[in-house]
């Protein structure tokens, strides 16, 4: 059984049961697989149609730890405050890059997080 999640398409077109998505179109139903497989054009939202931890609104820059720099990230993740979508960005860059310096930036930051909650 696959699961299925809701997506928009942030960058270019995507084509999706015989239909162009652009970033202008509703949110739809892919398969994980398809969104895993295409991370720097879809976007994972949740069920209120909001965007989990992908785009910044403001600047329309991805939040996707795999498109910034180590130093840029580290600047990102000071305005995350929900330790689910950290535990997201630790996933994502765990199946892209890798790369040590931006998962401990994650961490640190999920660390501050839920020191704080205690």
């Amino acid at each position: 059984m696959t699961d299925s999640i809701t997506v928009r398409v942030v960058r270019n077109q995507f084509w999706h049961d015989g239909e162009a998505r652009t970033p202008d179109s509703d949110p739809f139903e892919v398969e994980e697989s398809v969104a895993a497989d295409h991370p720097r054009t879809l976007e994972r939202v949740d069920d209120g149609g909001d965007v989990d931890g992908g785009s910044d609104e403001a600047d329309g820059t991805s939040a996707d730890p795999g498109e910034h720099t180590i130093d840029e990230l580290e600047a990102k993740l000071e305005d995350v405050d929900d330790p689910e979508v950290l535990r997201e960005l630790v996933n994502l860059e765990r199946s892209q890059k890798n790369r040590d310096g931006a998962l401990d930036a994650i961490e640190a930051r999920l660390d501050e997080l839920e020191g704080s909650e205690e």
